[in-house]
């Protein structure tokens, strides 16, 4: 009986271990899916198009700008996910190049071990020259790299903004379809305008929310791409100074182009003033006076044609 109660008391304690795990995992779940993704999915209230179908098309001028900036925003999310796949491949070549680096330094400090067992002062030098070298590169691809995987992060953020944007903007439609519906005493059942009201103003909190963290990590991603620009710049001159090239120069700035002097049209009261010839150029020499024309032969009438010839024979 003991051993019974036991065995009894323990599945009691399993089964309401298990109710408890299936009540709270849910709740866990949907709070952890909302703060990792900071997206609540699609939206809860809609209003079908058939109720405003029959609306006359000049009072959903409303409705047709925000279905337009529903558009917009979605083809900004697509942009987004295609910039987050672009960036996801950088991330991995710079992977790579960044390996390649140290193995390249690796091997430069290898031989300059070499080099200095060996004494030869030439060959020192050269490999310090190539060590110094590899360790610039070296920087500046691990700066790269950095850059690459905080850009991956802000085009994460930017895609969760982007789509919360979007979630905002169909709340936007189906408020104006809601307003649309109230104005012509359209009232589907359990139909209540401040619940659409409610939904909208809830996603543009949320977009807002999450633009700023999406910028945020703009400005990581701008402060890690000025650092790997500087280190890719400081490899650079090292490898000329080393082997002995000159300093790149900045490239020289374009001049403006001189800006047209205005044209002064005359005024019909003030003639246009008269141009002196100057010293240098001799005067204009005058232009000949055009030769009028030879006077036309006056026809003067001659006898009239006689012919003995019969031109009409009977």
């Amino acid at each position: 009986m003991q051993i019974s109660s036991t065995a009894n008391r323990r599945q009691g304690w399993i089964l309401r271990r298990g109710l408890w795990l299936i009540a709270i995992v849910p709740f866990v779940v949907s709070c952890g899916g909302g703060a990792s993704s900071g997206n609540k999915g699609a939206l809860k209230l809609r209003i079908d198009e058939t109720y405003v179908a029959n609306v006359p098309e000049n009072e959903q001028l409303a409705l047709r700008e925000a279905n337009s900036d529903l558009y917009q925003a979605r083809r900004e999310v697509a942009r987004a996910r295609a910039a987050e796949e672009r960036v996801a491949a950088d991330v991995t070549i710079a992977k790579f190049e960044n390996e390649q680096a140290v193995l390249a330094r690796r091997a430069a400090e290898v031989s300059l071990r070499a080099a200095q067992k060996r004494a030869y002062l030439p060959e020192i030098r050269q490999s310090e020259m190539a060590m110094a070298i590899a360790v610039a590169r070296a920087k500046a691809a691990k700066a790269k790299l950095r850059h690459r995987r905080v850009s991956l992060v802000h085009w994460k953020e930017e895609v969760r903004y982007r789509t919360s944007h979007a979630y905002a903007m169909e709340a936007k439609y189906e408020l104006e379809k809601a307003l649309l519906a109230q104005r012509h005493q359209i009232q589907p059942k359990g139909f209540s305008v401040d619940r659409f009201q409610q939904q909208y103003h809830q996603r543009m909190a949320l977009a807002k929310a999450l633009e700023i963290r999406a910028r945020e990590r703009r400005l990581e991603a701008d402060s890690a791409h000025t650092s790997w620009l500087t280190l890719g710049r400081q490899a650079d001159a090292v490898e000329r100074s080393n082997r002995g090239l000159p300093p790149q120069r900045a490239p020289a700035p374009v001049p403006l182009a001189p800006e047209p002097s205005p044209v002064l049209e005359p005024s019909e009261s003030e003639p246009p003033p008269e141009l002196e010839p100057s010293e240098s150029e001799p005067p204009p020499e005058p232009e000949p006076e055009p030769t009028p024309d030879p006077p036309e032969p006056v026809l003067v009438p001659g006898p009239a044609f006689e012919s003995n010839e019969n031109l009409w024979p009977e």
